[in-house]
């Protein structure tokens, strides 16, 4: 072997180990983007969007309270006014939620049933303006008692695990981006690519 192909052996095997270690990085670099993007876009934002729909949900029993309650009809329309407001409030962070962030089938089964059980609330809390509303206060005050803890605590635990799972999601996300992180900043590239050549 001359000196010419000994020099251009001793030049292209360092640019090979390059290109190597580069395309590794790259890769990395890519997962970690590609894991960061789940978490900023999907996982975060589903989490927020649960914290407001658990506002508006507590807006709305207090809004049912203050119009059941309320001494006169000017109180009566004002907290119906209130109710609306929260209600279709509520609809949106939904359908927010339902266009954009569902994550995966069990997120997917979980909001629907805490969606149809919140729908089941709002109308029974109609039922009891509606009784209210033609003088029958009484009767309205005892199917408080009757109907709405029960369609409460079901949305309560369908709620709870909805939160819980999405929760998990980001958790879980979170974690594997900073693995990956860790795992792109402590590995070894150029071991990794003598052991590819």
């Amino acid at each position: 072997m001359n000196l010419a192909k000994r020099l251009v052996l001793l030049l292209a095997v360092p640019l090979v180990a390059i290109l190597v270690v580069g395309g590794i990085l790259d890769l990395q670099l890519r997962d970690i983007e590609k894991r960061g993007t789940y978490v900023a876009e999907l996982q975060l934002p589903s989490v927020a969007v649960i914290g407001k729909i658990t506002r508006k949900h507590a807006e709305l029993r207090v809004d049912l309270r203050d119009y059941l309650l309320a001494p006169g009809d000017k109180e009566r329309a004002k907290a119906l006014a209130e109710f609306r407001s929260t209600e279709k409030e509520l609809e949106q962070l939904l359908d927010e939620y339902a266009d954009t962030l569902i994550s995966d089938e069990r997120d997917r089964r979980l909001f629907g049933e805490f969606r149809d059980f919140t729908g089941q609330w709002i109308a029974e809390a109609n039922k009891l303006m509606a009784l209210v509303a033609a003088g029958q206060r009484q009767e309205a005050f005892d199917r408080v008692f009757n109907t709405l803890p029960a369609l409460g605590e079901r949305n309560h635990k369908v709620f709870g695990e909805w939160a819980e799972h999405s929760e998990r999601l980001a958790r879980d996300a979170s974690r594997s981006t900073v693995t990956t992180t860790s795992d792109a900043a402590t590995a070894r590239p150029i071991d990794r690519a003598r052991q590819s050549c």
